[in-house]
């Protein structure tokens, strides 16, 4: 198996285009100043990477497409409130926060991306059988990041704090479901109505919201709750 040099995630990121668009296995290490920054991950595996610096393999992963998969993992792409909430963020970058001494929400996602330019690196190696040999080298590995197929014990403190970090950020900012979405979508569109409603009554005399109101049931024929009505008349000249 031949693997590229251990390189810094900065200048991957400068030169993404370069990762192949195949498959193949990849591994990341982080340097001995990033790990202090990490509570309770304590890798063993060590490597020197091509600046000379000691660096220490903490996660190992597969892909059918290595540029994507970097991309993801360097979170220029999917890792917006969506991405967070939906459960398509990269693992390795929840791993990263879960266990950061100084980044304490999901929402901290460009302060991950300096973390991660300025400590961590990686390798790659292009391979057509990369879900086998991944499978073997995290057997092989001291990976406390991995999670799926890794008995390394820190596998479930890093699980736990995931979940307690996914839970925390849900928390913080609550999602609108699709139905709700849809509903507010068509509120807004009934408001912009109502107010037009509001300002052609105003236009023909209509003085007060209590006059607006007859004025829309008897004359205009249409339905809508007091309090919506009221609120058209009160917002009838917002240009929004």
């Amino acid at each position: 198996m031949i693997f590229s040099k251990i390189i810094s995630i900065s200048k991957i990121r400068k030169n993404i285009e370069n990762i192949p668009r195949i498959s193949g296995v990849y591994k990341y290490y982080i340097c001995t100043e990033g790990l202090k920054y990490l509570d309770g991950v304590n890798p063993t595996s060590r490597a020197i990477a091509d600046n000379g610096k000691d660096v220490y393999l903490v996660y190992i992963g597969n892909s059918e497409n290595l540029l994507k998969r970097y991309k993801w993992h360097l979170g220029i792409i999917n890792k917006f409130h969506s991405n967070i909430y939906h459960g398509t963020l990269s693992t390795l970058r929840l791993s990263y926060i879960a266990n950061h001494k100084n980044i304490n929400c999901l929402s901290e996602q460009d302060k991950l991306d300096k973390f991660i330019d300025k400590y961590t690196y990686s390798q790659y190696m292009v391979t057509r059988e990369y879900e086998k040999i991944e499978k073997n080298l995290i057997l092989e590995n001291d990976l406390p990041l991995n999670i799926k197929g890794n008995i390394h014990p820190f596998t479930k403190i890093n699980s736990s704090r995931r979940i307690h970090m996914k839970n925390e950020y849900r928390k913080k900012f609550p999602i609108i479901s699709e139905v709700q979405q849809i509903k507010k979508g068509r509120q807004m569109i009934e408001d912009i109505v109502l107010r037009q409603f509001a300002r052609k009554a105003e236009k023909e005399g209509i003085k007060s919201k209590s006059s607006f109101l007859r004025w829309f049931r008897d004359i205009e024929q249409q339905s809508a709750s007091q309090n919506r009505l009221y609120k058209a008349w009160n917002e009838r000249n917002l240009n929004i």
